[in-house]
């Protein structure tokens, strides 16, 4: 999940025109409120548990993923170890 992580940010960094078609295709929002959302988020390597956890509900509420307990869920599959061997690269 770490790596995907990474991955992600690097994608939506380089190529954020792409990043917003994306965002619109799976959130069903128009192209305007994604972009206005997407300039307020800084988009890093390093994970916050909690938007982690935020997200993982936004997902389930929004039928993507059938999650009962998001922090549960999260706690599963992110190792904050990989992410400090990732970031002291």
């Amino acid at each position: 999940m770490v790596a995907a992580h990474v991955e992600a940010t690097d994608f939506i960094n380089q190529n954020p025109a792409a990043a917003l078609k994306i965002g619109v295709k799976y959130t069903g929002m128009d192209a305007q409120t994604v972009g206005l959302a997407m300039k307020n988020v800084k988009y890093t390597y390093r994970l916050s548990v909690a938007g982690e956890e935020e997200y993982v509900h936004f997902l389930a509420k929004l039928g993507y993923i059938k999650v009962k307990d998001s922090k549960e869920f999260v706690g599963k599959f992110l190792n904050s170890k990989i992410l400090a061997e990732i970031l002291a690269k």
